[in-house]
């Protein structure tokens, strides 16, 4: 467990929450990724592109070219370096911020190595469904982002409607 000095002493650090994308949902500038924590759902906007990518990686659709995201992951793959998690572990008013950790093994000492590098959430989160990995976000970006359940709920529920022909679409 991670500790960190409080006002009155020492205190354990809140740990990681595991998230996954629950739905990237089109907008009219760009797209709402849904994120979601055991307590709550939230949301980062991406762009067009973003948005399009992940959603073909959380569908595991196959492109006939790599894309970005699968050249750097057969590039970690080739030196033996695997992805161990994302994290977002900041937020600052609506931008977020994530890390991506990596795990590889020490030449010199044959230890394992861990590296840390700042990236975009969107890229962070394409990256882990590529990849596979654990999605992880920090409690107290959790605990400060506004939950956004009812809002999916409600889109998963017109979607429903709308596949069953319920929703008459011209309306």
């Amino acid at each position: 467990m991670r500790w960190a000095v409080v006002a009155l002493g020492w205190a354990p650090m809140k740990q990681n929450v595991p998230i996954r994308i629950r739905a990237v949902v089109g907008i009219n500038s760009g797209h709402a990724m849904f994120l979601e924590a055991p307590e709550k759902v939230f949301v980062i906007y991406v762009d067009d592109h973003m948005g399009r990518v992940l959603g073909d990686f959380m569908e595991e659709r196959k492109h006939p070219r790599p894309l970005t995201h699968d050249l750097f992951h057969h590039t970690l793959l080739g030196f033996g370096v695997s992805l161990r998690s994302v994290v977002i572990h900041d937020v600052r008013g609506e931008t977020f911020y994530a890390r991506v950790v990596f795990r590889g093994q020490n030449e010199v000492l044959g230890t394992e190595k861990v590296v840390e590098v700042d990236a975009r959430p969107s890229d962070a989160l394409a990256l882990a469904l590529r990849c596979k990995c654990p999605m992880l976000v920090a409690q107290r970006v959790l605990d400060e982002v506004e939950d956004r359940t009812d809002a999916i709920e409600q889109y998963e529920r017109e979607m429903r409607e709308r596949e069953a022909g319920d929703v008459d679409l011209d309306a």
